[in-house]
């Protein structure tokens, strides 16, 4: 399994990632660089936990907003996420054998966070999308971050900087992967500012 994990801090949003990569039917470990990428052109990231085929597909997909929308300005909202996001992982997904369906209904083997400098989304197995004002984690150990983040910060966070929230992050993947083989504590970082 793995952790992927987003916290908006005062200036922007950073991302972070375990970098185990275990592959369960014959215990294969190694580590990778992440499994969160930035994109190229726009001030965005996505995370990814679930099969490292998954991980593959969507780290080689060229730009997650058309070149045009970048030079617009388009708004990155939960609706453009919806509308335009979603579609781009399940097509590039589904273009790979990577989608499945059960009941009529699709559905991918992974969960994902996209990430602007000022918002956090996380997209499910079936490409509903929440957002989320603090933080959000998705993958191994869920539970033990939300313990975490919960004891450790009742004020909250957007005061944070951002080598405070790069400690906070660390110690959080550290905490999710402390009762799973499958993570480690090793941790790798994106950061979006805002204003870049």
């Amino acid at each position: 399994m793995s952790i992927v994990i987003g916290l908006k801090y005062k200036d922007g949003v950073l991302l972070a990632s375990d970098t185990r990569v275990v592959s369960r039917g014959h215990l294969a470990e190694r580590n990778v660089d992440g499994k969160i990428f930035k994109s190229q052109y726009s001030n965005t990231a996505i995370g990814s936990v679930g099969y490292l085929r998954d991980l593959d597909i969507i780290s080689c997909t060229e730009e997650w907003l058309p070149y045009k929308d970048i030079l617009d300005k388009k708004k990155v909202d939960k609706k453009y996420i919806i509308e335009n996001i979603v579609p781009k992982i399940f097509n590039t997904l589904r273009d790979n054998h990577r989608v499945n369906q059960k009941d009529g209904f699709e559905y991918t083997d992974s969960e994902f966070i996209f990430a602007t400098p000022s918002h956090l989304y996380r997209i499910d197995e079936d490409g509903s999308v929440l957002e989320f004002d603090d933080y959000i984690s998705v993958g191994c150990g869920e539970e033990l971050v939300r313990g975490y983040m919960t004891k450790v910060f009742y004020n909250g966070y957007k005061d944070l900087s951002l080598e405070e929230a790069k400690f906070i992050l660390r110690e959080c993947i550290k905490e999710a992967c402390k009762d799973d083989i499958g993570i480690n504590d090793e941790s790798v970082f994106i950061n979006l500012e805002k204003g870049d």
